[in-house]
């Protein structure tokens, strides 16, 4: 029994001893570095931005506005006024509502000042009005019958798709008479 229990102590220190001997050998480890985070992803598809992207159907036509976000002369409250807006139809409103169908969610911020309104028909009925801030990376989706924001990525190559677009569509539009 004693010559056991010799083997299974001497065991302990050669077992305790390799131990101590391979962590002291160890390289030091890299710290790492966080060098890049996922600024856009496509939206889940049970959310809004999903539902009013990429699930919007065939459109006939799409009035494209720039406007102004400003408090109101008459209250408190603030309103979007129309500065300019044209209506496209046919092809070219399927191949704008074809850009628009692409974006991806990304990250937004708190301001709200919007400079484009996109509203989408097809046969006459609305489809889908939505108020865009490039700025803070927002828009606006309909939800319980009040706009709700949500961030796109208006920097990454589908953002920066819309907004071309959006001002190419504009560059032939007629300004609105100021109220």
């Amino acid at each position: 029994m004693p010559k056991l229990f010799v083997i299974v102590v001497t065991l302990l220190f050669v077992t305790f001893d390799v131990g101590l001997s391979q962590s002291t050998h160890k390289k030091p480890r890299r710290k790492r570095h966080l060098t890049s985070a996922a600024s856009s992803w496509p939206p889940e598809k049970d959310s809004l931005l999903y539902k009013y992207t990429r699930e919007l159907p065939v459109v006939d036509s799409v009035e494209v506005s720039e406007v102004q976000y400003a408090r109101s002369p008459t209250s408190n409250s603030y309103e979007t006024r129309v500065i300019k807006s044209i209506i496209i139809h046919g092809a070219e409103a399927e191949r704008f509502a074809y850009v628009w169908r692409k974006l991806d969610q990304g990250m937004g911020m708190a301001c709200f000042s919007p400079a484009y309104r996109v509203t989408f028909f097809a046969k006459e009925t609305l489809l889908l009005g939505s108020t865009i801030c490039f700025h803070c990376h927002n828009l606006t989706l309909p939800e319980e019958g009040r706009g709700e924001l949500y961030p796109f990525d208006a920097d990454g190559k589908t953002g920066q798709s819309l907004l071309k677009v959006i001002q190419s569509t504009l560059a032939n539009a007629k300004i609105s008479p100021v109220e």
